[in-house]
């Protein structure tokens, strides 16, 4: 299982799904918003699935909470529960993020608002930008990041060396998991 986790319009959807395509067993899916009724521990668990390709999961929940000051039923001991079945499958974590300045210019360009201001998805990639930079460690969290992009003027969306390295090394975690 792959997952990419970070703000809006980062590009996080164009790459789960070249991700997808180019792991030809793996399926990709997309979790925006959990409905009201969704379990925060074993909703997850019950989604996690080795030959996935997800865009969007726990982290972003935990993420988006925080800065919307939204209550969370995902705690710390969720988390762990969750990331503890994450390891067992041999989840392979990434954050894409984005500079500031890029953002707003792909916000100001939409004619189809995403889901929340653009306040609120700066506030979120610089939250999962310190998720990336502390290795997984924010707030009350340790989620596990095995890798983190950040996209800028210069190369402002992943490329498909940007997949090809993430193959690789998924390929690499996967093969260790078989070991055992």
């Amino acid at each position: 299982m792959i997952l990419i986790e970070g703000p809006d319009m980062v590009g996080k959807t164009t790459l789960a799904k070249e991700l997808a395509v180019e792991l030809d067993t793996h399926v990709y899916q997309h979790l925006s918003k959990p409905p009201a009724s969704f379990h925060p521990t074993i909703g997850y668990i019950d989604l996690a699935s080795r030959y996935s390709v997800r865009d969007r999961f726990h982290i972003s929940q935990a993420v988006y909470a925080r800065v919307t000051g939204r209550d969370t039923s995902f705690t710390p001991e969720a988390n762990l529960l969750v990331g503890a079945h994450l390891r067992m499958l041999g989840v392979f974590t990434v954050i894409l993020t984005c500079d500031d300045c890029q953002l707003e210019k792909r916000f100001a360009k939409l004619e189809d608002r995403e889901m929340y201001d653009l306040e609120t998805i700066l506030k979120a990639n610089n939250t999962f930008k310190e998720i990336g930079r502390k290795n997984g460690r924010h707030m009350d969290f340790n989620f596990d990041v095995d890798l983190h992009i950040n996209c800028s003027e210069k190369n402002p969306y992943p490329t498909h060396n940007t997949v090809d390295y993430i193959l690789n090394l998924y390929e690499d975690r996967q093969s260790l998991l078989e070991q055992f």
